[in-house]
């Protein structure tokens, strides 16, 4: 047995796949091209498993500038302006090491935004935890926040929005996602591209270290035991966003200068992955001299100079005649910046030390060449049918005001407020959100709003992958346009099992119909995103998580905000509440299990009443708009009542229980608040788009009251709201 033919499964390449190699190569491959291969053909980089599927998904519309296949997405916001933005996973990395993780996954997709010509400017997190009871879920969350928090305030990018979920199913393989939102002029083109033979290439950034060699095969595979109790958080890379920021504003300068072919963050596989996939954007081939890449004192080897995942670097390519002027500028930011290449004919990835050759392999090869799997899907056989339990039969145990009371504890309903809190953005004068509302919002410098959120339903999806991705979905475009706002685009971010799995395969696939039929109904363009397979640990596979994405933009005039404005005004529920409370927040703390059918989703319902939420707003006629989603009803009420300092007095006369009209989650429901002199003119609104819209009450003072059946003050509500998280952390 050869040398490589024994370590191609440390490279976690299978037998197939390195004949592949042996077979595109016409020989054997040493050590280093078998590491290059190794993180190239992962599921991380190749997205093998899942790009057949991805297809489904919609990607072009009349906004889109910039699809699937970049670094980011771009959609144009008028006014010469336009968005990029992504959503990454990072969550093997952040199960060993936490705060390493989520902070090094914040800098890397904003690294992303960067690498297509944007100034990154606000950050949104999704993290799934397992039950906060446990030491190790409390300890993750501290630390997978405080990495978020604190590598955005270090480059100075305010965190906006969060959504958190807690489930035992997260409990062995913790989910953080992080989204960056940048700004950039409409007419930028920057994208990963090598250029024409005898265009050069310059790494700059931080020096190249050991950190995180063949980390994207890492996050390819299962955690084990040992990762999962972080035995290997030592090779989780760190983050530095001080150099980051400097980077960030060196890119903008060589950018705005006209000096750029084109720019590549380096991220997973490191110098191998960003120097293949801007050679095979360009249809050249690089050829590379690692004594002229920026080392640490580590000294490392060729090996682990092509595969590190140091943080903070960034690939540019320009001209032969621009190259000084460039290194200039990312000196004088205090850079580590050299000439480590040059673009040449033939489509070859080329690594040189001295006169040696170290690795020669096709371009094509590396970013394309490897097999596609072929992968079953079966339905999952769910222990006792859950997805067919009855939620009508469930009721709290205590009193109403209990249940309440309880629904304000729970974790995944208080995780904002704390997070948010923590992100300290009362200085920022462009954040204009505050922890209770829909969504995350950005004044822009023409005073027009962008309008962010970010959300995952696992379990939804695990009783039911499609409908739940399609709940999922529909509810970030509700939040979106409650705040007035028109949704513009979407990334996801999957977050699955292993596709080795028939029933996860199965998942993945409805997963991804769900979203596609709602953004195709909604006029969405999903225009990039992020594929996290193989989450499974100890306790086996995570529920299916989407994590959905979106933005969207407001003139000034019509943003409007979910908090109670003046005692007095008439509150509506725009939408129809029915008797749906499986799969609901109520119905998990209520039976302790996640069970019963998931609320149904009436897509043109759906439709409407977002758009009479957005012609409402832009009319005037609205004081407050909150969107019912997890918790329902109640939810919506508490957001309102807390922001605004106001309470409401409510009539709720109807067929349904007390219990399914508060804490039903059916969707296609915005909770609004005006004057009552603009009733009518809702009304009729509502009626010409077909919409259902009813009366509740109105605001009143301190307290939410219903009937003599509830009487909660804004002190209580605020004290068991703020206790969602901290009242669980020990120490």
């Amino acid at each position: 047995m050869t040398d490589a033919e024994g370590n191609w499964q440390q490279e976690g390449l299978t037998a197939e796949e390195y004949d592949k190699i042996c077979s595109d190569l016409n020989r054997e491959p040493n050590r280093l091209e078998l590491g290059m291969y190794g993180v190239m053909w992962s599921e991380h980089c190749s997205y093998k498993n899942s790009r057949r599927l991805l297809k489904k998904l919609p990607s072009e519309g009349e906004k889109v500038i910039q699809g699937p296949g970049e670094n980011a997405g771009i959609v144009d916001l008028g006014e010469g302006l336009a968005a990029a933005f992504k959503v990454e996973s990072h969550n093997h990395p952040s199960a060993v090491a936490p705060f390493k993780g989520a902070a090094t996954g914040l800098g890397g997709i904003a690294r992303d935004v960067i690498s297509v010509g944007s100034r990154p400017a606000a950050a949104l997190g999704a993290i799934c935890l397992g039950e906060l009871e446990s030491e190790r879920s409390q300890w993750l969350a501290v630390e997978a926040v405080d990495g978020i928090l604190s590598y955005g305030k270090g480059i100075d990018v305010p965190t906006v929005r969060s959504s958190f979920n807690f489930s035992q199913a997260y409990e062995s393989n913790p989910l953080v996602n992080a989204m960056c939102v940048g700004i950039l002029p409409a007419d930028r083109e920057v994208r990963a591209r090598a250029g024409s033979p005898g265009s050069l290439i310059i790494l700059a950034g931080a020096a190249t270290g050991t950190e995180g060699v063949s980390g994207a095969s890492f996050a390819s595979d299962e955690l084990s035991a040992e990762e999962e109790n972080g035995d290997k958080s030592e090779e989780v890379p760190a983050g530095r966003p001080e150099i980051e920021k400097r980077l960030i504003s060196a890119s903008l300068e060589i950018i705005e200068e006209d000096l750029l072919i084109g720019l590549q963050d380096l991220g997973a596989a490191g110098i191998t992955g960003a120097a293949s996939e801007m050679a095979g954007a360009s249809g050249t081939g690089i050829e590379l001299e690692l004594e002229k890449v920026p080392l640490t004192s580590e000294d490392p080897g060729s090996y682990e100079i092509m595969l590190a995942e140091t943080q903070e670097r960034m690939m540019f390519s320009v001209e032969k005649s621009s190259s000084e002027k460039v290194l200039e500028i990312l000196r004088s930011y205090d850079l580590e910046a050299e000439v480590i290449g040059t673009v040449i004919e033939d489509k070859i990835l080329r690594v040189k030390e001295g006169e040696k050759t170290k690795a020669d392999l096709p371009v094509g090869s590396l970013t394309e060449g490897f097999p596609i799997p072929e992968r079953e899907m079966e339905k999952p056989d769910y222990p006792g049918d859950f997805a067919e339990k009855s939620s009508s039969d469930i009721s709290w145990p205590g009193t109403l005001k209990e249940a309440a009371l309880e629904m304000l504890r729970a974790p995944g309903l208080g995780a904002n407020r704390w997070f948010l809190e923590k992100a300290g953005n009362e200085g920022r004068k462009e954040v204009l959100n505050s922890s209770e509302e829909c969504a995350g919002a950005l004044m822009l410098p023409d005073e027009r709003v962008l309008v962010a959120d970010i959300s995952s339903r696992g379990h939804y999806c695990h009783l039911d992958p499609r409908l739940g991705s399609k709940l999922t979905t529909a509810e970030v475009a509700r939040s979106i346009s409650s705040c007035g706002a028109k949704p513009l685009a979407v990334t996801d971010g999957l977050n699955f099992g292993s596709p080795e799995n028939p029933g996860v395969y199965w998942q993945l696939n409805e997963g991804i119909e769900g979203i596609g039929e709602v953004c195709r109904e909604l006029d969405l363009p999903v225009i990039g995103g992020n594929v996290s397979l193989y989450n499974e640990g100890a306790e086996g596979s995570i529920f299916p998580t989407p994590v959905i994405g979106m933005i969207g933009i407001a003139e000034k005039d019509n943003y409007i905000t979910s908090a109670f404005k003046k005692e007095g005004d008439v509150i509506y529920l725009l939408g129809e509440t029915k008797a749906e409370l499986g799969g609901s927040e109520f119905v998990r703390r209520a039976a302790g299990e996640n069970c019963g059918s998931l609320p149904d989703l009436d897509l043109d319902q759906e439709k409407n009443i977002q758009k009479v939420c957005r012609r409402a707003a832009a009319q005037n006629l609205l004081k407050s708009a909150c969107s019912c989603g997890s918790g329902g009803l109640f939810m919506a009420l508490a957001a309102a009542a807390v922001s605004g300092d106001l309470g409401a007095s409510l009539e709720l006369n109807g067929d349904l229980s007390l219990e399914e009209e508060l804490f039903a989650e059916t969707p296609g429901r915005i909770l609004v608040s005006l004057s009552s002199e603009k009733e009518e003119e809702l009304i009729d609104m509502a009626a010409d788009k077909g919409a259902a819209v009813r009366k509740l009450g109105q605001v009143g003072k301190k307290e939410v009251s219903l009937e003599n059946r509830l009487n909660i003050s804004l002190e209580e509500m605020k004290s068991a709201w703020n206790s969602a998280i901290s009242g669980k952390l020990k120490g």
